[in-house]
């Protein structure tokens, strides 16, 4: 599918506001299969222009990926953990964090009919070549470096510790933004340095 660098989420997809992961709407229009989180108002619908991130988003703050985060393990609080005292950010009313979510474990293996995104980190069907979210990551790019280290996102620990840089990581001079091995520029895009 392609499409210019718009900005806005392509029109058959949604994005997960808590994992940031694309969705596609004839597979998993009300659900997301990875984490089983409901499509609710925080969600980004398709045609919608992402907000830019800077490390916080208004009540999912410890779940905000940094937009570098790359091939990096970044882990964001478990959700069973995460708790707003008499403050329900999703409908329905009668669901809460913790309810209906597994805890974060090690799998045997990713799953094969997926790719990460190197630059924006969203999860991907293989049918597509090009990341419909940021335009820029490639399905093919993924296998020159070491595949397993792009699925950390999903929270897969067997293959690359929580807590270790993939092979090839880098952290940006200039602001500390956490890089991946395929990134010759920050790919914060209020940075943009050289790597050094």
């Amino acid at each position: 599918m392609a499409r210019s660098n718009s900005g806005t989420v392509p029109y058959d997809m949604w994005i997960c506001d808590i994992y940031n992961g694309g969705n596609l709407i004839a597979i998993a229009d009300g659900k997301r299969p990875v984490c089983g989180h409901e499509k609710d108002g925080c969600c980004i619908s398709a045609g919608e222009q992402p907000l830019k991130t800077a490390g916080l988003s208004p009540g999912h703050h410890d779940h905000q990926f940094p937009q570098s985060r790359t091939a990096l393990p970044y882990y964001p609080a478990m959700i069973d953990h995460h708790h707003h005292q008499g403050l329900n950010l999703h409908s329905p009313a009668a669901y809460s964090y913790g309810d209906n979510v597994a805890p974060r474990s090690s799998y045997p293996d990713p799953p094969t009919d997926l790719w990460t995104c190197h630059e924006c980190g969203s999860q991907n069907c293989n049918w597509y070549d090009l990341c419909p979210i940021c335009n820029r990551g490639t399905r093919s790019s993924i296998s020159r470096y070491n595949i397993h280290t792009a699925y950390s996102s999903f929270g897969f620990t067997t293959h690359v510790p929580a807590g270790s840089a993939g092979e090839g990581a880098w952290y940006c001079p200039n602001c500390g933004g956490a890089n991946g091995p395929l990134n010759d520029y920050c790919a914060d895009s209020d940075c943009g340095a050289s790597r050094p």
